[in-house]
């Protein structure tokens, strides 16, 4: 479970996955050398695109997360690209019909 801040919300955001080690060694001191060897596996407890809200923590997967961020992301580009584009246009050329 990781806390990421939210983009525009304010509220904090958890991502829903469980972790699994692969193998497992009942000595506490062994287990650790194990799980950096083998590693762990990622199980998402809720499906993509699912978003709950519970006692103001939103909750999703990671991969709901990125798709989301992308988007903000992209949406900020286009606006800064046309606020951009706007700026080095001429006057009279915003896309009117001159005669």
């Amino acid at each position: 479970m990781t806390n990421y801040e939210a983009l525009l919300t304010g509220y904090p955001i958890y991502i829903a996955t469980e972790e699994y080690q692969r193998r497992k060694h009942h000595k506490k001191r062994i287990n650790k050398k194990w799980r950096k060897r083998y590693g762990v596996i990622e199980l998402n407890s809720m499906p993509h695109g699912e978003v709950i809200m519970m006692d103001g923590v939103i909750w999703m997967t990671k991969r709901t997360f990125e798709d989301i961020k992308l988007s903000f992301e992209e949406r900020e580009k286009l606006i800064k690209d046309l606020q951009k584009n706007q700026k080095l246009l001429p006057m009279g050329h915003y896309g009117h019909n001159q005669k």
